[in-house]
């Protein structure tokens, strides 16, 4: 990989880490599982010092040393100083919205799309608000329609990508349940009866890896500790009996 290369492909691990992460806490990135192995060591801490000290996009906050701890014998004091206790693990934090905004530019030059072979579906500047997706003329007229393409994707009327779930997850296979059966409430047994598989990650944790936040949660979601409801499209009538004129989108 080229040097760029070798950059986009960081951040793809780095945002995939981040989609199976708990929001709020630092991410923990495995050189060998997360990354591949694709890495020495010198020359990831090269590029993590990078988008740290002048990209500004994240905090590098624990290193692994590589140090093994030392095994304590009873009545035996060990001759050196016992080393911090070492996971292997790189432990970060994003600095909000720098990161998203420097991944957002990335995706559009187009050495990472042809590195990635993906071409992102919109333009940083449609990202901050989505529009109708017609002018509604009655209270029945459909205004936001999520959509889930044979690619996984989920799209907000149909040019807003929220999130891509890899094949076979946990998100996948919910979303794809609810997104089939919308307006209807399922217990969270219920799901995992359908899916064929126990749900590790609490609901509402899933809604939100979906990419559903703030108001596009509120349409599209009810959700609470034991149930989910999917509702599918959203109408003028029900923006009006939730109070909503237009969503942003961050």
């Amino acid at each position: 990989m080229t040097g760029k290369e070798k950059i986009y492909f960081l951040l793809g691990c780095i945002q995939d880490v981040r989609e199976t992460s708990a929001s709020g806490q630092p991410l923990k990135i495995d050189p060998m599982n997360d990354l591949y192995g694709k890495y020495q060591k010198e020359e990831l801490s090269r590029i993590f010092a990078k988008l740290e000290q002048d990209d500004h996009i994240l905090k590098v906050l624990k290193t692994p040393s590589g140090t093994k701890t030392i095994d304590f014998v009873e009545g035996i004091i060990p001759d050196e100083p016992v080393p911090e206790n070492d996971d292997g693990l790189w432990h970060i934090e994003l600095i909000q919205p720098a990161f998203n905004d420097y991944y957002s530019k990335i995706q559009q030059e187009p050495e990472y799309q042809e590195f990635t072979g993906k071409k992102p579906t919109t333009t940083p500047q449609d990202k901050v608000l989505v529009q109708p997706s017609q002018p509604a003329q009655q209270n029945s007229d459909i205004v936001y329609e999520v959509t889930y393409t044979q690619a996984r994707e989920i799209m907000l009327n149909k040019v807003f990508q929220l999130a891509k779930p890899d094949f076979d997850t946990e998100n996948d296979l919910v979303f794809n349940y609810l997104y089939k059966n919308p307006n209807q409430k399922f217990t969270k047994q219920q799901l995992e009866e359908a899916i064929g598989r126990q749900l590790t990650k609490d609901l509402h944790k899933i809604v939100e890896n979906l990419g559903f936040k703030a108001d596009l949660r509120k349409m599209f979601f009810s959700v609470s500790a034991t149930s989910i409801s999917f509702k599918n499209p959203i109408t003028q009538e029900d923006l009006e009996a939730l109070g909503i004129q237009k969503i942003k989108i961050s």
